[in-house]
């Protein structure tokens, strides 16, 4: 079994685990070690998405989900910028379907506001100037910080920035155990470590029990499916189309968007599934999967 020292070591080599290790490189650490399970990075959640970038309108006024939100809005936008991958900026708009809606619109902008947050209440007229195709009732909520990226590229470029980093990324090592407090195993390697960090996504919570911590959470796999526009389709979607969402539930609701390269996607749906990589009918359950089903 291969030996390793070093002082921060990151499980996953998803998007949050490569910028935690870009970012302690900038701040000049020098031995830092990603454990991947998968063959490349952002294999998962990272680059299975709609790369929507948000802009902090949905969430609490000073809440670390907003403040994290509109600042990584803004660093992700520098940083695609500066390595060439392609920011598409057109902004978003969310429409209401009645009067209850509207009021729940209202309160988003009272938000976002709140946040700091551009956004401008819109009237039908001025929403069919933005997006032709798309319907509200009385107004609808304008955001022009809202923006797409294509999640892949953005993960090739955090990975090629992290290599010419020179940290160390080590691909087909799942984390199996820890050994002691400092110590652990992952594929064949034996890690001895200072700090550990856990950017493990779907797996977040195995890791953290295995250090007995964080009993109380558990994670609740949801799939997203989403739908291609075909090109022939009349519809048309310059940015991003969203429903007023229920504001006690985690989702946004199905929605529109058009990614970087102009392709329109409708989804996601949010269907809770069997297993954390549980993508096709069969691919991704096992074990696991009894005891997800007969969770409360």
């Amino acid at each position: 079994m291969n030996k390793i020292e070093t002082e921060y070591c990151i499980i996953g080599a998803g998007v949050v685990g490569l910028a935690v290790a870009r970012e302690l490189s900038l701040q000049k650490k020098k031995k830092i070690i990603v454990c991947e399970k998968e063959e490349r990075a952002g294999l998962h959640a990272s680059g299975r998405n709609s790369g929507v970038l948000h802009a902090g309108i949905y969430y609490t006024a000073g809440s670390m989900k907003a403040n994290t939100c509109i600042e990584g809005n803004r660093l992700m936008k520098s940083f695609c910028k500066s390595k060439g991958v392609l920011v598409r900026e057109t902004g978003k708009v969310i429409v209401a379907k009645n009067r209850d809606e509207l009021q729940t619109l209202h309160i988003l902008e009272t938000r976002a506001k709140n946040n700091g947050v551009a956004v401008k209440l819109i009237n039908s007229e001025q929403l069919a100037d933005i997006e032709p195709c798309a319907k509200t009732y009385q107004e609808a909520l304008f955001s022009p910080q809202t923006a797409v990226v294509d999640p892949v590229m953005v993960m090739q470029a955090v990975y090629d920035d992290c290599l010419q980093r020179g940290i160390k990324i080590l691909f087909n090592t799942p984390f199996k155990y820890f050994e002691n407090e400092n110590t652990l195993i992952a594929g064949n390697y034996l890690i001895r470590f200072d700090k550990l960090i856990n950017c493990a996504g779907a797996y977040s919570d195995v890791i953290a029990h295995s250090r007995r911590i964080a009993h109380n959470l558990t994670l609740i796999p949801f799939k997203g499916i989403y739908k291609k526009l075909k090109k022939s389709s009349s519809l048309t979607v310059k940015g991003n189309i969203y429903p007023v969402p229920d504001v006690r539930n985690p989702f946004l609701g199905v929605h529109f968007t058009a990614n970087p390269y102009g392709s329109v996607y409708i989804g996601p749906t949010a269907m809770p599934v069997f297993g954390r990589e549980h993508y096709g009918m069969l691919q991704g359950l096992g074990a696991e999967s009894i005891d997800i089903l007969l969770k409360d």
